[in-house]
């Protein structure tokens, strides 16, 4: 009896998605004192692997924590209470093709201030808050516009800019302030943060076969075993017959 396999073959066929992370950029954003204090920070993180596949997208992801060290300054007058709007906040620029990032950064202290005895009495109030990339932390904000993605891909460095804004509204006091030097300001600011960009991609797995290969590889193992049998039977009726009485 002839015995013979045939074997299949397995292939996984598909494009599979993924995301990966660049480098993380922690940062520390300090500013001096004044009505408006600014300042920058510039930096890079590493850029996809194309490698990996297909870049299909870039999320960007920045959380960080705001401390803002506010001053009052009452002269002149006697004891007063001294109040206002602050807005502290970051941006992002710099991006490849990306406009400037801001909106979802920004903390507000409203009706912040000081109570004082004025005769030149510089009271010091201070407030921490925390913002982050998103509605919460383990989200981020996709590109938008999507911008030209080579930019992103290679084995170098995708640059970026962090900045702070601040400013101060609707300033008021109880009595009225008196003197021109009496005010709110910031002492200083500071912003302590991290940022990275999270790649989207699609990576190719092992091709599948084109139904026309499979279809000939079949038929090639199927007529290899029946050749095999026509040679076989061949050789077993070639063969003398052996007469059972002539032992």
């Amino acid at each position: 009896m002839m015995r013979f396999v045939l074997g299949s073959l397995l292939c996984a066929g598909a494009l599979s998605a993924g995301t990966i992370n660049s480098s993380t950029v922690n940062f520390i954003l300090d500013t001096g004192g004044g009505p408006a204090p600014t300042n920058i920070f510039d930096s890079s993180v590493t850029q996809f692997d194309p490698t990996l596949g297909t870049l299909t997208g870039v999320t960007v992801f920045m959380n960080a924590t705001v401390i803002m060290d506010l001053q009052a300054q009452i002269e002149g007058q006697g004891q007063t209470s001294i109040f206002g709007n602050f807005s502290e906040g970051a941006f992002l620029n710099d991006l490849p093709g990306v406009p400037e990032f801001d909106t979802y950064l920004e903390v507000e202290q409203l009706h912040f201030g000081c109570n004082g005895t004025g005769n030149d009495e510089l009271t010091g109030c201070s407030v921490t808050q925390s913002f982050n990339s998103g509605l919460n932390v383990d989200s981020g904000e996709p590109l938008a516009p999507t911008p030209n993605l080579n930019a992103y891909i290679g084995s170098g460095n995708v640059p970026f800019e962090v900045g702070n804004y601040t400013s101060i509204s609707g300033v008021t006091s109880m009595p009225a302030l008196t003197d021109t030097n009496s005010n709110l300001f910031f002492n200083s600011t500071e912003i302590d943060g991290s940022f990275f960009l999270q790649y989207t991609y699609t990576a190719a797995t092992l091709a599948t076969p084109e139904p026309g290969t499979t279809s000939l590889l079949g038929a090639g193992l199927v007529l290899f075993g029946l050749m095999r049998y026509r040679k076989a039977f061949q050789i077993r009726t070639a063969a003398p017959q052996r007469n059972p009485r002539s032992a």
